[in-house]
């Protein structure tokens, strides 16, 4: 019975289970990045009330200042992580 638990779990293997992972790993990042992007297109239709029919220049210049401000907190983000990391090694 242990043996059996421990090849549903992958650690019967002598390799350590190491080898065959990287499938999940993109469908998983291929997954998050098609719900953030979904994500986005929800907020920019149903929060901002923009939509494709209609080009005004209030709504361009509205996706750019969101768009700023969201690269803003990403690369200040990163910049913190980076230093952080730099620091610890």
């Amino acid at each position: 019975m242990a043996e059996r638990l421990r090849r549903k779990e992958g650690g019967g293997d002598p390799g350590g289970g190491g080898g065959g992972g990287g499938g999940h790993v993109r469908e998983l990042h291929a997954a998050v990045l098609t719900l953030a992007f979904t994500q986005i297109v929800l907020q920019f239709r149903c929060f901002l009330h923009i939509s494709l029919r209609r080009s005004a220049r209030d709504d361009l210049q509205l996706i750019l200042f969101s768009t700023l401000v969201v690269a803003l907190m990403v690369g200040g983000t990163l910049v913190i992580l980076l230093n952080l990391r730099e620091r610890m090694m």
